[in-house]
């Protein structure tokens, strides 16, 4: 019997919690299938997003239907030779399955730690903080204020701009 070389695979989305199945193309429905037991006895999530294009899915009244087509959606960009490597993240089923304690703590931080921007020198996360930032929040926590000295000075600044009105008047 020759196998035919269909040149794709359909890869399970599921690596992010360490499945590496791949399926025959001749075998969607056993690759859906796969798919749902992922989920164990919760079911799909009702909204989902393509892995390959913003395509979105949404069926709160049927659920499994809506996987299914979001499956067989994304088995037709694997046949038209989409690299699974091209893929991105599903932050609607990643939140899903962290609501549903279907994936750990650590899975979901490294599935959602993806991102499509390009790697660039200098850019730092958000809050970030140089040492020179750090040392000066420093010493400005350890200020202490000597309100009586502050009130002096106040005193001899309203001291000294009414001296000067005086001496315009004069």
């Amino acid at each position: 019997m020759n196998v035919i070389n269909y040149g794709y695979e359909f890869h399970c989305p599921f690596g992010f919690v360490g499945c590496n199945l791949s399926f025959d193309p001749t075998q969607t429905d056993a690759y859906i299938s796969h798919t749902v037991t992922h989920f164990y006895d919760h079911g799909p999530p009702p909204k989902t997003v393509c892995i390959f294009c913003p395509q979105t899915f949404e069926n709160r009244n049927d659920r499994v239907a809506n996987w299914r087509e979001r499956m067989r959606h994304i088995a037709d960009h694997f046949r038209r030779l989409e690299r699974f490597e091209h893929t991105g993240p599903d932050f609607f089923l990643i939140e899903y399955m962290r609501m549903k304690r279907i994936i750990s703590h650590e899975d979901y931080k490294w599935a959602t730690g993806h991102t499509e921007r390009r790697a660039c020198d200098g850019l730092v996360d958000f809050g970030h903080k140089t040492s020179d930032m750090r040392r000066r929040d420093a010493r400005s926590n350890e200020e202490r204020h000597d309100m009586e000295k502050d009130d002096r000075y106040r005193q001899r600044h309203m001291a000294s701009k009414g001296k000067r009105k005086d001496r315009r008047r004069n």
